[in-house]
């Protein structure tokens, strides 16, 4: 009965968020797809959209797995960035006011130090380097690669030569996560991950999320 009743509990504090609210106050319907984070809940967010020449918000839910940041007030981009990771549940429930800024992996004193040209750019509490094309061989853009547009998974973008094996067959060394494509360098493989502000992965293999 005792464990009964701490799984009634750990629920209940789980579904006290069950449903949206309302749009934060600071968020504004004035653009078509902008985005506003839930007053109260966390699992939740507000679209504004176009219904018959009239913009107005609509409430969406974070896909199942993910919730939205607390470094994330509004904008165009997909709020839902956090990883659930609670074993029997997800509390949804604002615990603390959104930030609207940077997170802290943005901060000066720990930026990611994007190297050749690359920029550090963030989408609520994730930070990666924004790499010029010629510069995409890692994730700090340390390492030149050939142009990829156009070129089947597996091909050498190794600059002035030739891969030293094929990396992205190698179970233990190559291979990309979640719809990354594998490109061979020279002594390594790079994982040109699909469009880090619409799906968030990013890393060597596009593991991070």
């Amino acid at each position: 009965m005792a464990k009964f009743l701490i799984l009634l509990a750990a629920t209940a504090a789980v579904c006290s968020a069950a449903g949206p609210t309302q749009p934060d106050s600071r968020g504004r319907c004035n653009e078509e797809l902008n985005k506003v984070v839930d007053q109260n809940n966390m699992c939740w967010y507000h679209e504004c959209v176009n219904n018959n020449g009239y913009l107005e918000f609509l409430p969406r839910r974070c896909a199942g797995g993910s919730k939205i940041s607390y470094n994330f007030v509004q904008g165009p981009e997909n709020p839902c960035t956090v990883n659930f990771d609670s074993v029997i549940g997800y509390d949804c429930e604002r615990q603390q006011p959104s930030v609207d800024g940077p997170p802290p992996c943005h901060d000066s004193y720990v930026r990611l130090q994007c190297q050749n040209g690359g920029v550090a750019v963030y989408e609520a509490d994730k930070c990666w380097c924004d790499c010029p094309p010629s510069w995409q061989g890692d994730e700090l853009c340390r390492l030149p690669t050939k142009p990829v547009t156009d070129l089947p998974a597996g091909s050498n973008i190794c600059v002035d030569g030739e891969p030293m094996q094929d990396w992205c067959k190698l179970d233990y060394e190559g291979g990309c996560k979640n719809n990354g494509i594998c490109y061979n360098q020279c002594d390594t493989f790079w994982c040109d991950c699909p469009r880090p502000k619409d799906y968030d992965y990013y890393g060597k293999r596009c593991e991070l999320r």
